[in-house]
């Protein structure tokens, strides 16, 4: 229960530094903050340094987002990548 509590912890501290940042134009650190387009497809917000989106996820006991993944990860490295969502 107590591990519950604390994912759950982990969870909204990513989310509220990520909306605050984006309401500033600061870029998420995360990649909780995404929006529908007109075209109802999902758009993530600015990512600061989207390069190293991943690794901060991974940090904070967060899965990896495949699309970050794959524009800034080489083939090579992809082979060794699970977790992945969106």
């Amino acid at each position: 229960m107590i591990w519950a509590h604390i994912q759950l912890n982990i969870r909204g501290r990513s989310k509220l530094v990520d909306r605050m940042r984006f309401d500033r134009a600061l870029g998420q650190l995360y990649g909780t903050q995404f929006f529908p387009e007109k075209s109802g497809v999902e758009v993530y917000g600015k990512v600061f340094e989207p390069e190293r989106l991943n690794d901060r996820r991974v940090e904070m006991g967060m899965p990896r987002i495949r699309e970050f993944d794959e524009k800034y990860l080489s083939k090579e490295a992809l082979k060794g990548v699970g977790g992945w969502t969106k």
